[in-house]
C-alpha cells in the first residue's frame, strides 16, 4: 500500500495548524529514487543504535517504545527488536524498551483493533512517563522551595 494523497493533505495540515510548520517543499511518498541510492558500503544505511544507547545511559529515565506489525514487510518487526535487545545498555535500562506488536502491516492505526490496542499503548507509556515526570517536577519544586527558605533563615 502506498501512501495517499489523504494521508499526505492530513499530515500538511497537521504540520501548518498543529505544530506551525509551513513549508512548500512537496512531500515525496511514491518515488522511484531509492533505485538510485547510492547503496556503497559507507552509505547503505545509517545506525542510530549506538547514539540511541549513549542517550539512555544519560538519560536513565527516558523509555523507549517500538511499534511494529506482524504482517509488515517494509520494516519487519523483529528485526527492531534484535537490533534492540543487542543495545549496548546495563540491565537495569533495558527495562525502559517497550516493544508493541500489532496484528496489521506497516500502519496499525488503520486496522481498528490495532488502533485501539496502539491507542492504550501509548495511553500506558505517556501515563507512566507523566508519573515520572511529575515526580521529577516535584522534586525540582521542592528543591527550590528549601532552597529559597534557606536563603530566608540567613
Amino acid at each position: 500500500m502506498t501512501i495517499g494523497s489523504g494521508f499526505i493533505s492530513a499530515y500538511r495540515d497537521y504540520l501548518a495548524k498543529a505544530l506551525n510548520v509551513n513549508t512548500v517543499q512537496d512531500y515525496v511518498s511514491d518515488s522511484n529514487a531509492i533505485y538510485y541510492w547510492n547503496m556503497t558500503p559507507e552509505n547503505r544505511s545509517f545506525n542510530l543504535l549506538t547514539a540511541l544507547s549513549e542517550t539512555m545511559k544519560m538519560n536513565p529515565r527516558m523509555k523507549v517504545m517500538v511499534l511494529g506489525g506482524i504482517y509488515d514487510l517494509a520494516t519487519p518487526y523483529f528485526v527492531a527488536q534484535y537490533h534492540l535487545n543487542h543495545l549496548s545498555l546495563p540491565e537495569k535500562l533495558r527495562a525502559n524498551l517497550q516493544f508493541n506488536r500489532y496484528e496489521s502491516g506497516h500502519l496499525p492505526y488503520l486496522d481498528e483493533k490495532s488502533l485501539q490496542q496502539l491507542h492504550q499503548d501509548l495511553r500506558d507509556l505517556l501515563r507512566d512517563s507523566s508519573a515520572d515526570c511529575w515526580k521529577m517536577a516535584t522534586e525540582a519544586l521542592f528543591k527550590r522551595l528549601h532552597l529559597e527558605t534557606f536563603k530566608q533563615l540567613k
